[in-house]
């Protein structure tokens, strides 16, 4: 409970306090909340507490208005008839005169003693002070105030009302000899200012307002949120924000100058303590002996409050003639001003308090439905509440699942997982998200482009996803993170993008998780305007306009495609080395180093591949590779020595170069060759090889410059030595050696886009605008907007080195991902030659997200617009979900539960077959 609310329940408290003096002892109001009652009852407080703010404001002005209400009921039958409005004004003029100027002397208040000594006289002392002559220039300022009503916008036939005048006598001070300069314009007009009063005239009916929520309305909500109330505190703050700006204008024209008298009278004695208040009463319930329902206050102790407000004015109006001027003085401050001052004082409390009622209905809503709950429930807890309600209204085949998925071959353990989880809330750990999903094989290749030159085509699993989100207002929606895990001694693939054609994917970011790494990529959605909104948008754009604001639109469309791509490396391996499907499971080493041979050194899969006898054993099939591996590592060793010792002896050629005799001689150089600088070199130089073979060095200078530079892995040399691998042929000698049939696809005879098409593959592209088709159909709210899913700027990785080391979580930005994406895709190009081989253990996941936004907090729009925001998300969610299956939402709801959804949802349920072809056509 807030601030305010607290101290509009005291104030009603207190005033309760009263209620039995001004009806009998035997009443027992209490404050709303403190009574069993109806929701009914909470129309009926809004109902009296408006009666009571509207006739107790003009029972205040009558009070310091005389006759005004006679005048306002002729006004209000004149506005009937004439169907105009209806509005009161307060205007003044100030004129500001001269009268004379006078002058005084106006001794220091200090004196000035001089002491002087004298031979003759002796010492003596004289004292002075300093007088200044003061020019004081006198002013009358007379002011005179009206206040009338008039019709539309004929002020010039007002009903007047009321006048008062005044005058004030002031001075100011100038210098002698110099004309006076006025302090205030000559003459100056105050205003005018205006109140509209309308509404409170059209609901004036025998001496008291009378006013009703009309609870059938569309607009009507709960009973504060609803059309007839918000007129009411529109013009009831109209009416405050005039009685706030006469009441400084009249305080201010009281206030003191120079000693003249009314001011602080007025401003001490005027306020409206004591004065009854109608409206906290009647915001109020009769307490029932036996906790039985509490009645609100009749229509009998609404007229006593009346008049006990009456009686309060006219005891305050005799405490204030005893301390304020007649009416008869011509000064400010008489007794009329504090009357009308008084007046304004009521209206602008009674306003506030009405205010304070309407939204304490509010606050007692919003307690009752907390404690029905048991706590303040936010975003995450309705998140977790719709994934429990979703379990109970969709059959089996069509509820959403958690969205985790295990990379692996069949019958093989897995590699690793890949996820989309929803952040950790409190003391929960992260979830997988929900989604509506659809699996299908893939009856076609689909392609991703490798680079300018080659495309890379994939088969696998389809699954098309579909989630709603859920943003309230004001509050923080959830947050998603992608999560990829590989176990140890295991890697895949990871490509994040769009699918940019009805064939195609179009990477944006890729990855290889390897041994134990633990990815988190954080997901952004953007929304994109409902259809609803975009057309209303339009509506007046020219057709240039228009046909630009639709081409961005289907781009934004485009964009909602999010896809992973997975790729499993191990069975790719195999493929392309020509080795049997699972002969790498347990090739753990073998399997890491021809993963560094492809990433690290670019070295060609033809050089590793096996093309020996087909009916060998799966063993002696992976021996050769090995071998394979083996002779290049050396290789790669022998370049990398070589690359050493050249580096070496250039430096020391250097280092003597720059040397003179002198210099050398007088190095200390020792009988052995373990002593001293020659030493050193004689032990370097006989470490050195003295030749290196031609085609080591031809693969040196192919590969790239980070894989010559860099360092030859520990011990490299003696696994090299100690494996049972075949002597290395030249290069040339083995490629001669492969069987013809055994030769590659070449890219001429991949399949064309159109023959993929042809072939069945399912057209992704299209979902976007069926969705948007079915938004705008079945979305009466238009709250469902198409999401655009992007990735984060900041990555974070858990890796871990080695087995003994532990896992260190590191950031990775744009470069590091630009980095990761283009090792990925070196593995790639060596995995499939350069697009030659088809990927065919891979897996393909389309997700699609639309966010049901709520422009209100979770409890404000139940509180606020009385709405059940799970009845809302729930027909969001089979519009997306009978998109994605392509089928009716009648059919996938269960039994029971399809009665009360088709009551809340009927547009939806109410399709017919050839609506519902037409809309996935």
């Amino acid at each position: 409970m807030s601030l305010r609310e607290v101290q509009f329940k005291q104030a009603v408290e207190r005033a309760l306090q009263n209620v039995k003096k001004v009806l009998d002892t035997t009443r027992n109001p209490v404050y709303p909340s403190n009574g069993p009652h109806e929701y009914a009852d909470k129309y009926a407080l809004v109902d009296l507490a408006t009666q009571a703010a509207g006739t107790s404001i003009l029972t205040a002005l009558a009070s310091g208005i005389p006759n005004i209400i006679p005048a306002l009921d002729t006004l209000k039958k004149s506005a009937e008839s004439s169907k105009k409005t209806v509005t009161l004004r307060f205007t003044s003029k100030e004129e500001c005169k001269f009268q004379n100027t006078t002058t005084r002397k106006v001794e220091s208040p200090t004196s000035v003693v001089k002491e002087s000594t004298s031979t003759v006289f002796g010492t003596s002392k004289s004292t002075t002070k300093v007088v200044t002559k003061v020019t004081e220039h006198h002013w009358e300022l007379n002011m005179g105030y009206t206040i009338s009503a008039f019709l539309g916008n004929d002020s010039e036939n007002a009903t007047l009302l009321s006048t008062g005048k005044g005058k004030q006598q002031f001075k100011t001070v100038g210098t002698e000899g110099q004309d006076p300069r006025a302090p205030l314009p000559e003459s100056n007009i105050i205003g005018p200012y205006d109140a509209d009063i309308t509404w409170l005239l059209s609901h004036f009916d025998g001496g008291r307002v009378k006013f009703t929520v009309d609870r059938q309305h569309d607009d009507c909500h709960t009973p504060r949120r609803n059309k007839d109330v918000d007129e009411a505190m529109n013009a009831l703050s109209v009416l405050r924000g005039f009685s706030d700006r006469v009441t400084r204008y009249i305080v201010n024209s009281c206030q003191q100058a120079d000693g003249r008298a009314g001011d602080s009278k007025v401003r001490m004695n005027v306020n409206k303590d004591n004065v009854f208040s109608p409206v906290l009463v009647m915001f109020a319930l009769e307490k029932q002996p036996d906790d039985a329902k509490c009645p609100t206050m009749s229509e009998g102790d609404f007229d006593a409050f009346i008049k006990a407000l009456e009686e309060s004015l006219v005891s305050k109006k005799q405490q204030l003639s005893a301390v304020l001027l007649p009416d008869s003085s011509e000064e400010v401050g008489t007794m009329a001003d504090g009357l009308f001052l008084l007046s304004l004082l009521v209206v602008s409390s009674t306003v506030n308090e009405y205010y304070s009622a309407v939204d304490a209905i509010e606050a007692i809503m919003r307690q009752q439905l907390i404690a029905a709950i048991g706590k303040e429930i936010g975003p995450s807890d309705f998140a977790e509440y719709m994934t429990f309600h979703n379990r109970n209204l969709f059959l089996e085949k069509y509820m959403p699942r958690a969205f985790c998925y295990s990379v692996q071959r069949p019958q093989m353990f897995p590699e690793g997982t890949f996820s989309i989880e929803k952040d950790a809330q409190g003391d929960k750990s992260a979830e997988p998200l929900h989604t509506t999903s659809v699996c299908r094989k893939a009856e076609a290749p689909m392609k991703f482009p490798l680079n300018a030159a080659a495309d890379v085509y994939f088969l696998g699993d389809r699954y098309v996803h579909a989630c709603i989100m859920t943003q309230f207002s004001g509050q923080r929606g959830m947050q998603v993170k992608l999560a990829a895990r590989a176990r140890q001694f295991s890697s895949f693939i990871l490509m994040l993008g769009k699918i940019s054609g009805p064939d195609t994917f179009d990477p944006s970011e890729a990855i290889i998780v390897q041994n134990k790494d633990d990815l988190l990529i954080p997901l952004i959605f953007e929304t994109v305007p409902t259809p609803k909104e975009f057309r209303d948008a339009i509506e007046s754009l020219s057709p240039e306009q228009q046909r630009f604001a639709k081409a961005f639109r289907s781009m934004q469309l485009a964009s909602t495609l999010f896809a992973v791509c997975i790729v499993q490396i191990k069975p790719q391996l195999e493929r392309v080395l020509n080795l049997p499907s699972g002969s790498l499971t347990k090739e753990i080493k073998l399997t890491q180093e021809l993963m560094d041979m492809f990433v690290k050194y670019q070295i060609p899969s033809d050089l590793m591949t096996y093309d020996g006898e087909a009916d060998l054993p799966v063993a002696e099939k992976v021996e050769k590779v090995k071998g394979f591996v083996a002779n290049l590592q050396e290789m790669i060793q022998e370049a990398k020595s070589s690359e050493l010792s050249g580096v070496t002896q250039e430096a020391v050629k250097d280092l003597f170069d720059g040397m003179t005799g002198d210099t050398y001689n007088a190095m200390p150089m020792s009988n052995s060759f373990g002593g001293g600088l020659g030493g050193a070199m004689m032990k370097r130089g006989a470490a050195i090889p003295q030749a290196m073979p031609m085609a080591a060095m031809a693969e040196s200078a192919m590969a790239p410059p980070m894989a010559r530079s860099a360092m030859a892995p520990p011990g490299a040399a003696l696994r090299s030595k100690s494996r049972a691998a075949p002597k290395r042929a030249p290069v040339q000698q083995q490629q001669q050696q492969r069987k013809p049939e055994q030769t590659v696809a070449q890219p001429s005879k991949r399949p064309r886009a159109d023959a993929t098409i042809e072939g069945g593959t399912t057209d992704y592209t299209k979902l976007p605008t069926l969705l948007d088709q079915r938004f705008e159909a079945f979305d009466d709210d238009s709250a469902l907007r198409p999401t655009i899913i992007k990735t984060e700027d900041q990555w974070s990785k858990k890796s871990q080195n080695g087995l003994l080391s532990k896992p260190k979580t590191n950031s990775l930005n744009r470069d590091d991902q630009r980095e990761e994406k283009s090792k990925a895709f070196d593995l790639l190009d060596a995995l499939t030659r350069s697009g030659v081989l088809a990927l065919e253990h891979a897996s393909l996941h389309v997700i699609l997200a639309a966010t049901h936004c709520f422009d209100k907090t979770l409890i404000d729009s139940v509180i606020q617009g009385n709405i059940n925001p799970i009845e809302k998300v729930e027909r969001s969610s089979l519009i997306v979900a009978s998109a994605i299956h392509g089928t009716k939402p009648a059919d996938m709801v269960q039994a029971s539960q399809l009665d009360r959804v088709s009551g809340f949802s009927p547009k939806l349920f109410l399709e017919d077959d050839n609506k519902m072809d037409e809309s996935e056509s």
